[in-house]
C-alpha cells in the first residue's frame, strides 16, 4: 500500500492516495511511520501545513510514534514557509524525544533564516 500511495501522491492525485489509505485501514492493514511520512511529505511539498497538522494528530491518534523522517518533513515545511522559531522549537522537542538531529534539520533552520531574511 505505501507504494501505491506514494504513486498517487507523486501524481499529484491526494484524494486517491488519502482513499487508498483508507482502504487499507478497512483491510485491517495498520499503517506504519513509513505511509504516515510518505503523506506529510506529500503535504509538505504543497505547503500545507495544517493537513500536515491533521495527518500528524491521526497518525499520534493510531499510537505511530514519529520519527526523523516525520520531523525533518515537518523542518522542511516550516523552513519553506519562513518560521525559524518554530523549527527552533520543533528541534528541542526532537532531541527531548531522545531523537538525534541531523544535517537535514540543520539545513531546514538555515533555508528558513533565508526566507525570512531574504
Amino acid at each position: 500500500f505505501n507504494e501505491l500511495i506514494n504513486a498517487c501522491l507523486r501524481l499529484g492525485d491526494a484524494e486517491s492516495a488519502e482513499a487508498y489509505f483508507e482502504v487499507m485501514e478497512d483491510l485491517g492493514v495498520t499503517p506504519d511511520v513509513v505511509t504516515y511520512n510518505i503523506v506529510i511529505h506529500a503535504c509538505a511539498i504543497r505547503c500545507e501545513e495544517q493537513r500536515a497538522q491533521e495527518w500528524l494528530a491521526r497518525m499520534l491518534l493510531r499510537g505511530v510514534s514519529p520519527n526523523a523522517v516525520t520531523y525533518g518533513t515537518f523542518c522542511k515545511l516550516l523552513a519553506r514557509l519562513g518560521r525559524v522559531e518554530e523549527i527552533e522549537r520543533l528541534m528541542g522537542v526532537i532531541q527531548e524525544q531522545g531523537i538525534a538531529l541531523n544535517s537535514y534539520h540543520f539545513a531546514s533552520l538555515i533555508a528558513a533564516c533565508g526566507v525570512q531574511n531574504p
